[in-house]
Protein backbone atom coordinates (compact mmCIF):
# COMPACT_ATOMS: atom_id res chain seq x y z
CA UNK A 1 0.00 0.00 0.00
CA UNK A 2 2.93 2.06 0.97
CA UNK A 3 4.61 2.27 -2.78
CA UNK A 4 0.68 2.13 -4.36
CA UNK A 5 0.94 5.39 -5.81
CA UNK A 6 -3.15 4.89 -6.48
CA UNK A 7 -3.52 5.60 -2.56
CA UNK A 8 -3.53 8.61 -1.66
CA UNK A 9 -0.17 10.04 -0.73
CA UNK A 10 -1.12 11.67 2.70
CA UNK A 11 -1.96 8.52 4.01
CA UNK A 12 1.51 6.86 2.67
CA UNK A 13 3.40 9.07 4.12
CA UNK A 14 1.54 8.29 7.29
CA UNK A 15 1.66 4.34 7.06
CA UNK A 16 5.39 4.62 6.03
CA UNK A 17 6.07 6.07 9.22
CA UNK A 18 5.14 3.07 11.17
CA UNK A 19 5.50 0.24 8.34
CA UNK A 20 8.99 -0.22 6.95
CA UNK A 21 9.04 -0.67 3.26
CA UNK A 22 10.45 -4.06 2.66
CA UNK A 23 9.35 -6.19 6.06
CA UNK A 24 9.69 -9.84 4.31
CA UNK A 25 13.61 -9.53 5.36
CA UNK A 26 12.41 -10.10 9.15
CA UNK A 27 9.10 -11.20 8.99
CA UNK A 28 9.02 -12.45 12.49
CA UNK A 29 10.27 -9.61 14.44
CA UNK A 30 8.07 -7.26 12.51
CA UNK A 31 5.00 -9.23 13.01
CA UNK A 32 5.84 -9.56 16.75
CA UNK A 33 6.28 -5.67 16.66
CA UNK A 34 3.04 -5.09 14.83
CA UNK A 35 0.77 -7.09 17.34
CA UNK A 36 3.10 -5.26 20.41
CA UNK A 37 1.76 -3.35 23.55
CA UNK A 38 4.37 -0.43 21.65
CA UNK A 39 3.10 -0.42 18.77
CA UNK A 40 0.56 2.49 18.11
CA UNK A 41 -0.64 4.95 15.22
CA UNK A 42 -3.91 7.02 14.40
CA UNK A 43 -6.04 6.32 11.67
CA UNK A 44 -6.58 8.50 8.95
CA UNK A 45 -9.89 9.94 6.89
CA UNK A 46 -10.54 10.57 3.82
CA UNK A 47 -8.17 12.60 2.43
CA UNK A 48 -5.65 12.63 5.09
CA UNK A 49 -7.78 14.15 7.89
CA UNK A 50 -7.41 11.93 11.31
CA UNK A 51 -11.25 9.99 11.34
CA UNK A 52 -10.59 8.86 15.08
CA UNK A 53 -7.57 9.03 17.24
CA UNK A 54 -7.46 5.15 18.37
CA UNK A 55 -3.45 4.71 19.39
CA UNK A 56 -2.85 1.98 21.09
CA UNK A 57 -3.47 1.60 25.14
CA UNK A 58 -1.06 -0.39 26.77
CA UNK A 59 -3.07 -1.63 29.54
CA UNK A 60 -5.93 -2.31 27.62
CA UNK A 61 -5.81 -3.79 24.20
CA UNK A 62 -4.44 -7.26 23.56
CA UNK A 63 -3.02 -8.26 20.12
CA UNK A 64 -6.44 -9.59 18.67
CA UNK A 65 -7.40 -5.94 19.21
CA UNK A 66 -4.43 -4.80 17.53
CA UNK A 67 -4.47 -7.25 14.67
CA UNK A 68 -8.49 -6.28 14.07
CA UNK A 69 -7.48 -2.76 13.79
CA UNK A 70 -4.54 -3.27 11.05
CA UNK A 71 -7.77 -5.43 9.54
CA UNK A 72 -10.01 -1.87 9.29
CA UNK A 73 -6.80 0.14 8.02
CA UNK A 74 -7.02 -2.42 4.84
CA UNK A 75 -10.62 -2.43 4.92
CA UNK A 76 -10.76 1.16 4.59
CA UNK A 77 -7.94 2.31 2.76
CA UNK A 78 -7.06 -0.06 0.35
CA UNK A 79 -7.84 0.33 -3.29
CA UNK A 80 -8.83 -1.85 -5.91
CA UNK A 81 -5.49 -3.17 -7.24
CA UNK A 82 -4.66 -6.91 -6.49
CA UNK A 83 -3.01 -7.55 -3.47
CA UNK A 84 -0.97 -11.31 -3.68
CA UNK A 85 0.00 -12.74 -0.42
CA UNK A 86 2.24 -15.26 -0.93
CA UNK A 87 3.23 -18.80 1.07
CA UNK A 88 5.88 -20.55 -0.35
CA UNK A 89 8.97 -23.02 0.62
CA UNK A 90 6.61 -24.43 3.61
CA UNK A 91 8.54 -28.14 2.80
CA UNK A 92 11.63 -26.85 4.46
CA UNK A 93 10.12 -27.08 8.33
CA UNK A 94 8.92 -30.61 7.47
CA UNK A 95 9.80 -33.14 9.74
CA UNK A 96 9.08 -37.46 9.57
CA UNK A 97 5.33 -37.38 10.16
CA UNK A 98 6.48 -39.93 13.34
CA UNK A 99 8.16 -37.06 15.03
CA UNK A 100 6.66 -34.67 17.68
CA UNK A 101 7.59 -31.79 15.26
CA UNK A 102 5.24 -33.04 12.51
CA UNK A 103 1.66 -32.47 14.94
CA UNK A 104 3.05 -28.97 15.86
CA UNK A 105 3.56 -28.11 12.08
CA UNK A 106 1.05 -29.48 11.04
CA UNK A 107 -1.10 -27.79 13.35
CA UNK A 108 0.64 -24.72 11.98
CA UNK A 109 0.10 -25.49 7.96
CA UNK A 110 -3.80 -26.12 9.35
CA UNK A 111 -3.87 -22.42 11.11
CA UNK A 112 -2.70 -20.86 8.33
CA UNK A 113 -5.25 -22.57 5.97
CA UNK A 114 -7.86 -21.55 8.50
CA UNK A 115 -5.92 -17.99 8.21
CA UNK A 116 -6.66 -17.82 4.44
CA UNK A 117 -9.87 -18.83 4.38
CA UNK A 118 -10.71 -16.28 7.41
CA UNK A 119 -9.08 -13.04 5.16
CA UNK A 120 -10.82 -14.67 1.74
CA UNK A 121 -14.26 -14.58 3.94
CA UNK A 122 -13.69 -10.93 5.34
CA UNK A 123 -12.67 -9.36 2.29
CA UNK A 124 -15.12 -11.50 0.04
CA UNK A 125 -17.86 -9.04 -0.52
CA UNK A 126 -15.41 -5.44 -0.62
CA UNK A 127 -13.78 -3.70 -3.30
CA UNK A 128 -10.59 -4.88 -2.16
CA UNK A 129 -8.39 -7.49 -4.25
CA UNK A 130 -6.63 -9.18 -1.41
CA UNK A 131 -5.23 -12.95 -3.02
CA UNK A 132 -3.90 -15.45 -0.11
CA UNK A 133 -1.85 -17.84 -1.93
CA UNK A 134 -0.27 -20.88 -0.49
CA UNK A 135 2.04 -23.10 -2.37
CA UNK A 136 2.36 -26.77 -0.86
CA UNK A 137 3.04 -29.90 -1.88
CA UNK A 138 0.23 -31.96 -2.70
CA UNK A 139 2.30 -35.28 -0.53
CA UNK A 140 2.34 -33.01 2.63
CA UNK A 141 -1.60 -31.82 2.15
CA UNK A 142 -2.49 -34.77 1.76
CA UNK A 143 -1.44 -35.32 5.73
CA UNK A 144 -3.80 -32.44 7.14
CA UNK A 145 -6.64 -33.81 8.73
CA UNK A 146 -9.36 -31.29 9.13
CA UNK A 147 -13.33 -30.57 9.57
CA UNK A 148 -13.05 -27.37 7.27
CA UNK A 149 -10.60 -29.43 4.45
CA UNK A 150 -13.25 -30.08 2.37
CA UNK A 151 -14.49 -26.16 2.25
CA UNK A 152 -10.91 -25.88 0.87
CA UNK A 153 -11.61 -27.80 -2.33
CA UNK A 154 -13.27 -24.59 -3.92
CA UNK A 155 -9.85 -22.95 -3.75
CA UNK A 156 -7.87 -25.58 -4.83
CA UNK A 157 -5.59 -25.60 -7.96
CA UNK A 158 -3.83 -28.75 -8.59
CA UNK A 159 -0.31 -28.11 -10.63
CA UNK A 160 0.12 -30.50 -12.62
CA UNK A 161 3.30 -30.68 -15.57
CA UNK A 162 2.93 -32.22 -19.20
CA UNK A 163 5.01 -31.70 -22.82
CA UNK A 164 2.81 -28.83 -23.65
CA UNK A 165 2.68 -26.89 -20.64
CA UNK A 166 6.73 -27.29 -20.26
CA UNK A 167 7.65 -26.67 -23.65
CA UNK A 168 5.84 -23.12 -22.92
CA UNK A 169 7.55 -22.59 -20.04
CA UNK A 170 10.87 -23.07 -21.52
CA UNK A 171 9.95 -21.11 -24.70
CA UNK A 172 9.21 -18.15 -22.50
CA UNK A 173 12.20 -18.50 -20.29
CA UNK A 174 14.66 -18.57 -23.58
CA UNK A 175 12.94 -16.11 -25.24
CA UNK A 176 13.88 -13.61 -22.33
CA UNK A 177 17.28 -14.50 -21.99
CA UNK A 178 17.72 -14.39 -26.03
CA UNK A 179 15.98 -10.75 -25.38
CA UNK A 180 13.64 -11.40 -28.12
CA UNK A 181 10.21 -8.39 -28.33
CA UNK A 182 8.22 -11.22 -28.23
CA UNK A 183 7.77 -15.63 -27.06
CA UNK A 184 9.27 -17.65 -29.92
CA UNK A 185 7.82 -21.09 -31.22
CA UNK A 186 8.96 -23.51 -29.00
CA UNK A 187 11.46 -25.24 -31.66
CA UNK A 188 12.70 -22.06 -32.48
CA UNK A 189 13.60 -21.15 -28.82
CA UNK A 190 14.58 -24.64 -28.23
CA UNK A 191 17.14 -24.53 -31.12
CA UNK A 192 18.71 -21.29 -30.08
CA UNK A 193 20.19 -23.71 -27.09
CA UNK A 194 20.47 -27.02 -28.83
CA UNK A 195 22.61 -28.16 -32.13
CA UNK A 196 21.58 -31.77 -32.33
CA UNK A 197 19.86 -34.95 -31.53
CA UNK A 198 21.10 -37.33 -29.35
CA UNK A 199 22.39 -41.04 -29.83
CA UNK A 200 20.42 -43.14 -28.18
CA UNK A 201 20.67 -47.32 -27.58
CA UNK A 202 23.01 -49.59 -28.80
CA UNK A 203 21.64 -49.13 -32.16
CA UNK A 204 22.46 -45.85 -32.69
CA UNK A 205 18.83 -44.31 -32.81
CA UNK A 206 18.49 -40.65 -33.29
CA UNK A 207 16.34 -39.05 -29.98
CA UNK A 208 15.17 -35.77 -30.02
CA UNK A 209 17.25 -33.84 -27.10
CA UNK A 210 13.78 -32.44 -25.85
CA UNK A 211 12.54 -36.00 -25.78
CA UNK A 212 15.86 -37.50 -23.97
CA UNK A 213 16.41 -34.62 -21.84
CA UNK A 214 12.29 -35.52 -20.66
CA UNK A 215 12.88 -38.85 -19.83
CA UNK A 216 15.36 -38.34 -17.25
CA UNK A 217 13.11 -35.92 -15.61
CA UNK A 218 10.02 -36.26 -13.22
CA UNK A 219 8.19 -33.26 -15.54
CA UNK A 220 9.05 -30.59 -13.22
CA UNK A 221 10.43 -26.80 -13.89
CA UNK A 222 13.27 -27.16 -11.55
CA UNK A 223 14.30 -30.44 -13.77
CA UNK A 224 14.72 -29.09 -17.10
CA UNK A 225 16.42 -26.17 -16.05
CA UNK A 226 19.28 -28.39 -13.59
CA UNK A 227 19.83 -30.19 -16.71
CA UNK A 228 19.74 -27.32 -19.01
CA UNK A 229 22.25 -24.84 -17.08
CA UNK A 230 24.11 -28.20 -16.33
CA UNK A 231 24.71 -28.47 -19.95
CA UNK A 232 25.70 -24.97 -20.67
CA UNK A 233 27.91 -25.35 -18.15
CA UNK A 234 29.82 -28.38 -19.81
CA UNK A 235 29.80 -26.84 -23.41
CA UNK A 236 31.18 -23.46 -21.72
CA UNK A 237 34.21 -25.82 -20.71
CA UNK A 238 34.61 -27.55 -23.65
CA UNK A 239 37.61 -27.23 -25.02
CA UNK A 240 37.96 -23.57 -24.00
CA UNK A 241 34.49 -22.77 -25.20
CA UNK A 242 34.56 -23.70 -29.06
CA UNK A 243 30.85 -24.61 -29.28
CA UNK A 244 28.45 -21.69 -29.18
CA UNK A 245 25.54 -24.71 -28.67
CA UNK A 246 24.87 -27.69 -27.24
CA UNK A 247 25.57 -30.99 -28.84
CA UNK A 248 24.07 -34.24 -27.93
CA UNK A 249 27.24 -35.55 -27.04
CA UNK A 250 27.37 -33.11 -23.82
CA UNK A 251 23.72 -34.11 -23.44
CA UNK A 252 24.38 -37.35 -22.79
CA UNK A 253 27.08 -36.89 -20.84
CA UNK A 254 25.33 -34.62 -18.53
CA UNK A 255 22.84 -37.60 -17.86
CA UNK A 256 25.00 -39.18 -15.14
CA UNK A 257 25.04 -35.57 -13.44
CA UNK A 258 21.74 -34.92 -13.70
CA UNK A 259 20.52 -38.49 -12.13
CA UNK A 260 22.71 -37.69 -9.19
CA UNK A 261 20.82 -34.67 -8.45
CA UNK A 262 17.72 -36.10 -9.28
CA UNK A 263 18.28 -38.52 -6.59
CA UNK A 264 19.38 -36.29 -3.82
CA UNK A 265 15.74 -34.45 -4.43
CA UNK A 266 14.24 -37.23 -4.34
CA UNK A 267 16.18 -38.43 -1.01
CA UNK A 268 15.03 -35.12 0.53
CA UNK A 269 11.16 -35.37 -0.04
CA UNK A 270 11.28 -38.69 1.10
CA UNK A 271 13.13 -38.89 4.23
CA UNK A 272 10.78 -37.27 6.12
CA UNK A 273 8.07 -40.25 5.13
CA UNK A 274 10.96 -43.08 5.04
CA UNK A 275 14.39 -42.14 6.94
CA UNK A 276 15.78 -45.24 5.96
CA UNK A 277 15.55 -44.10 2.22
CA UNK A 278 19.63 -44.31 1.85
CA UNK A 279 19.73 -47.69 2.53
CA UNK A 280 16.25 -48.65 0.27
CA UNK A 281 18.21 -46.86 -2.65
CA UNK A 282 20.99 -49.26 -1.82
CA UNK A 283 18.28 -52.48 -1.64
CA UNK A 284 17.47 -51.34 -5.56
CA UNK A 285 20.95 -51.02 -6.63
CA UNK A 286 21.49 -54.48 -5.20
CA UNK A 287 19.08 -55.87 -7.55
CA UNK A 288 20.89 -54.83 -10.57
CA UNK A 289 18.13 -54.56 -12.81
CA UNK A 290 15.80 -51.75 -13.93
CA UNK A 291 12.55 -54.08 -13.88
CA UNK A 292 11.40 -56.10 -10.75
CA UNK A 293 8.65 -58.00 -9.45
CA UNK A 294 7.31 -56.79 -5.66
CA UNK A 295 8.30 -59.96 -4.30
CA UNK A 296 11.79 -59.94 -5.75
CA UNK A 297 11.77 -56.54 -3.89
CA UNK A 298 10.47 -57.85 -0.93
CA UNK A 299 13.10 -61.05 -0.68
CA UNK A 300 15.43 -58.02 -1.30
CA UNK A 301 14.64 -56.14 1.71
CA UNK A 302 14.01 -58.71 4.41
CA UNK A 303 17.86 -59.19 4.36
CA UNK A 304 18.51 -55.67 5.23
CA UNK A 305 15.18 -55.95 7.63
CA UNK A 306 16.54 -59.21 9.55
CA UNK A 307 20.34 -57.51 10.07
CA UNK A 308 18.22 -54.43 11.34
CA UNK A 309 20.25 -52.57 8.64
CA UNK A 310 16.51 -50.67 8.41
CA UNK A 311 13.57 -50.05 10.77
CA UNK A 312 10.50 -49.40 8.69
CA UNK A 313 8.44 -53.13 8.90
CA UNK A 314 6.03 -52.54 6.22
CA UNK A 315 6.82 -53.34 2.86
CA UNK A 316 3.96 -52.26 1.29
CA UNK A 317 4.02 -48.86 2.65
CA UNK A 318 7.58 -48.70 1.43
CA UNK A 319 6.79 -49.56 -2.09
CA UNK A 320 4.02 -46.86 -1.94
CA UNK A 321 5.89 -43.73 -0.93
CA UNK A 322 8.41 -45.01 -3.44
CA UNK A 323 5.40 -44.74 -5.89
CA UNK A 324 4.33 -42.23 -4.72
CA UNK A 325 7.53 -40.29 -5.39
CA UNK A 326 7.79 -41.90 -8.73
CA UNK A 327 11.21 -43.65 -7.73
CA UNK A 328 9.08 -46.90 -9.16
CA UNK A 329 6.27 -47.45 -11.60
CA UNK A 330 3.98 -50.01 -13.10
CA UNK A 331 4.56 -51.66 -16.70
CA UNK A 332 1.72 -52.98 -18.54
CA UNK A 333 1.45 -56.64 -18.94
CA UNK A 334 1.03 -57.03 -22.74
CA UNK A 335 4.27 -56.40 -25.03
CA UNK A 336 3.91 -52.45 -25.43
CA UNK A 337 6.12 -52.10 -22.34
CA UNK A 338 4.40 -48.87 -21.28
CA UNK A 339 5.49 -47.07 -18.47
CA UNK A 340 2.98 -45.53 -15.55
CA UNK A 341 4.66 -43.18 -13.69
CA UNK A 342 2.76 -41.18 -10.62
CA UNK A 343 3.68 -37.95 -11.95
CA UNK A 344 2.22 -38.06 -15.39
CA UNK A 345 -1.20 -39.05 -13.34
CA UNK A 346 -2.20 -37.52 -9.50
CA UNK A 347 -4.64 -40.39 -9.25
CA UNK A 348 -2.46 -43.60 -10.20
CA UNK A 349 -2.03 -46.30 -7.63
CA UNK A 350 0.59 -48.83 -7.64
CA UNK A 351 -0.36 -52.08 -9.00
CA UNK A 352 1.85 -55.02 -6.71
CA UNK A 353 0.37 -57.52 -9.76
CA UNK A 354 2.08 -55.96 -12.42
CA UNK A 355 6.32 -55.66 -12.92
CA UNK A 356 7.70 -52.31 -11.11
CA UNK A 357 10.15 -50.41 -13.01
CA UNK A 358 12.92 -47.96 -12.06
CA UNK A 359 12.52 -44.04 -13.00
CA UNK A 360 15.34 -43.68 -15.62
CA UNK A 361 16.92 -40.55 -14.38
CA UNK A 362 17.74 -42.60 -11.57
CA UNK A 363 19.33 -45.52 -13.17
CA UNK A 364 22.78 -44.01 -13.15
CA UNK A 365 23.04 -42.35 -10.04
CA UNK A 366 22.34 -46.14 -8.75
CA UNK A 367 24.15 -48.05 -10.91
CA UNK A 368 21.38 -49.73 -12.93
Amino acid sequence: MIKNEKIGLEIRNKLAEVYTLDPIDSLSRIVSHWTSAEFGFKVLGTGGTIKTSREFEKQNTNWIDRVNLLEDIIRDYCDESKYFIIFDELDEDYRPIKSDDHISYNYLLTSLFKAVQDIKSIFRNSKQNICPIIFLRDDIYSLIKDADKNKWRDFQIEIEWNNEKIQKLLAYRISKDAQSDKTLDFKTAWYLLFASKVEGGSRKIKIDSFEFITRSTQLRPRDYIRYIRACAEETINFENFKRDKIYGDTIKKVDYVFSNYLRDEIIDEIYPLLPDIHEIFQIISNMRKQTFSAKEFETEYLKYLRTHTITEENIDFVLSTLYKYSVIGNIERNRNYKNYFRYTHNNLNLNKNEKLVVHRGLLKALQL
